[in-house]
């Protein structure tokens, strides 16, 4: 960006400097603190006061003939005009009692005219529309803040402009009546700080990641249903994803800044239902009587978490194709498997439950769908693509004991010989599903038979139980997926022989409605 105009420049006032240092040599002691070279506006002032710079630091006096003959030394008295202009200095100023406001003076045309040079590079950078708009502001910003740190300060003042006043300090901390610091004005954070401490400048601010901080590691849901680490999108600088709003409902958005907080403490936190994060010490959660950072929650302590992420993704794969979503190596799944849309999804789960899943019915814990893995990874990985249809699951670990370890490898079947020969020293993680709710978004949502023409709800599950259509020796012990369907089926087709037995002898059944009702009701 051009201009006709001249920079803001004050030519007398870098003269009298000059002049004055080269009258009275001991002036550069008042302003050594506050001009560099590079503030004079004219380059052979520039030259002239870097001179009298290093004759300073080297203990020499700064008077005419001494500078003269550093400037002849270095070849640098052609440049500012020879021995002329440093006579025209001298012979132009009549005292050194002002320098130092004279100093003040061409501080400030200095300011003036870094503002004008990186107003001038932040135009230029708003043409740059190759470059991100997060990454030019930043560019802007740094900019300015460099500009600022310019500005020199005054570090040294008169011993008698500050002694009373330092007494004064000392006798009101020792009677408790003064802070060490600076007060803010709030007084809890004064408390807390002692006051902020004396310095040139002050940034009081919140920036994004202050108390709220987690784990690299930890995953976030992005728009597309896929997970990534936040240290991923530390590195990416860019994600959509989804946030708590101020009506307590998710809603996706983009993060104001990404910060990196540095190694620090965390803590890990898991709930009732098996959820598991880490945070720091400071990391706020939602709680019944509101936001409380990690260190105020106790043990038992209630605390929110989402009941459904309704986030799908929008890839597809052909149903034969889903034992390859399925890491065998790792026991976990694939990153795919996370982007599929809703129906596919529904279907990966009902293929994973077919596998390791199972039902159990007890008189004192009701219906309980199960799922069970030996990969902590996995049954995690479950619980979380549950949690997209509204389906709560607990995980619960089964403790490495032999006694139970026999117990359960007894009740569980591996398809797998070779897996089953080092199962007893393997934990199991079982996920479960125990909530109405839950139970019928699992059934209206996945379904539970992979027959189209056998429909089915949790009232099956009531009739059966029921009815002891099963053996007693049965009761509380688990019912995988493939006997679960054989037992309905039969259970369906003992019933329709007896209605249909009963209806040709012209006695229709007491509970016809309801029977027939239930064997039309869609899973």
């Amino acid at each position: 960006m051009q201009s006709d105009r001249l920079p803001p420049q004050n030519i007398e006032a870098e003269e009298a400097i000059l002049g004055g240092i080269l009258l009275d040599p001991e002036a550069i002691n008042r302003v050594t603190e506050l001009l560099r070279p590079e503030f004079f506006a004219i380059q052979a002032h520039q030259i002239i006061y870097k001179a009298m710079w290093q004759l300073y630091n080297q203990g020499k006096p700064t008077d005419l003939m001494t500078v003269t003959s550093w400037l002849s030394d270095n070849n640098q008295l052609e440049k500012i005009g020879g021995q002329v202009k440093i006579v025209q200095l001298l012979e132009r100023t009549v005292s050194a009692v002002n320098i130092d406001q004279y100093a003040v003076l061409v501080v400030d045309k200095y300011i003036r005219r870094k503002l004008i040079q990186a107003g001038n590079e932040i135009f230029d950078l708003g043409f740059q529309t190759a470059t991100r708009l997060e990454t030019i502001l930043d560019q802007a910003e740094q900019k300015i803040f460099a500009m600022t740190q310019d500005k020199p300060q005054q570090d040294l003042v008169p011993i008698s402009e500050t002694l009373i006043d330092t007494f004064q300090e000392i006798e009101d901390r020792n009677e408790g009546v003064a802070l060490p610091g600076l007060a803010c004005g709030f007084y809890d954070l004064d408390a807390m700080t002692g006051g902020f401490q004396r310095s040139d400048l002050i940034i009081v601010a919140g920036r994004p990641s202050m108390g709220k901080c987690a784990a690299y590691d930890t995953l976030v849901l992005q728009k597309d249903g896929s997970l990534v680490t936040l240290g991923e999108v530390y590195q990416r600088q860019e994600i959509e994803l989804l946030t708590l709003g101020k009506n307590r409902r998710f809603h996706l958005t983009k993060p104001s800044a990404f910060v990196d907080d540095g190694v620090k403490l965390v803590f890990g936190v898991t709930t009732k239902l098996g959820r598991f994060v880490e945070t720091t010490i400071t990391h706020p959660f939602l709680t019944v009587d509101g936001w409380k950072p990690l260190a105020k929650l106790r043990v038992g302590e209630k605390i929110a978490v989402p009941r459904r992420l309704n986030i799908f993704g929008n890839e597809t794969i052909p149903e034969s194709k889903f034992s390859s979503l399925i890491d065998s190596d790792n026991f976990c799944l694939f990153p795919l498997v996370f982007k599929l849309e809703r129906s596919q999804l529904a279907l990966f789960i009902r293929y994973l439950f077919s596998l390791d899943g199972w039902v159990k019915i007890s008189e004192s814990r009701g219906v309980c769908f199960g799922y069970s893995t030996v990969s902590k990874k996995l049954v995690r990985q479950v619980q979380h693509i549950l949690l997209r249809f509204g389906i709560v699951a607990a995980i619960e670990k089964i403790e490495d004991k032999r006694s139970e370890k026999r117990k359960v490898v007894k009740e569980f079947r591996i398809q797998n010989s070779e897996f089953r020969s080092c199962f007893c020293n393997i934990d199991l993680w079982h996920l479960t599903i125990t909530d109405a709710l839950s139970q019928k978004n699992f059934i209206a949502d996945i379904g539970v038979f992979n027959s189209k023409n056998f429909n089915f709800d949790s009232s099956w599950l009531n009739l059966i139980a029921e009815n002891n259509f099963w053996d007693e020796q049965l009761e509380n012990r688990v019912i995988f997926w493939d006997e679960l369907v054989s037992l309905v089926e039969s259970f369906a087709e003992s019933k329709s022989r007896s209605l249909q037995s009963r209806t040709v002898k012209g006695k229709s059944p007491k509970n016809s409605e309801n029977l027939t009702a239930t064997d039309t009701i869609c899973g």
